[in-house]
């Protein structure tokens, strides 16, 4: 819980967002995701981010993609503006290329096992 120490203790979350996010995409924009509908992120993303009250900020969790830390700044209750599709698009573009990279992956390690059987 370092990261988010360095939070409650002063640091800036976009600041910390932007020097150890491996997300190119949400590192540039300093961790913030937008308004976002649910659906858009993985379940466990959203469960943690339905027991946040507005201001407060998360324990470390784990998804498929990694460690994270969420804050929630504001909530809202419905939203089809252009941004919000935009992020959609944006984040199922997202899922699938981390799904070919981690294909990708895979194959590499397979191929560079080393397989012995005995019988």
């Amino acid at each position: 819980t370092g990261l988010r120490d360095d939070i409650l203790a002063g640091d800036e979350f976009a600041a910390v967002a932007r020097s150890v996010s491996e997300d190119p995409v949400s590192a540039a924009d300093g961790g913030d995701l937008g308004w976002t509908p649910r659906g858009v992120f993985v379940p466990e993303f959203e469960q943690v981010i339905d027991t946040l009250e507005i201001g407060q900020l998360s324990l470390p969790f784990e998804t498929r993609y990694g460690w994270h830390i969420a804050e929630l700044l504001e909530t809202r209750t419905h939203d089809t503006t252009d941004e919000v599709r935009e992020l959609q698009c944006v984040e199922r573009v997202r899922a699938s290329k981390m799904e070919e990279e981690q294909m990708l992956w895979l194959r590499r390690l397979r191929d560079e096992a080393f397989v012995e059987i005995r019988l």
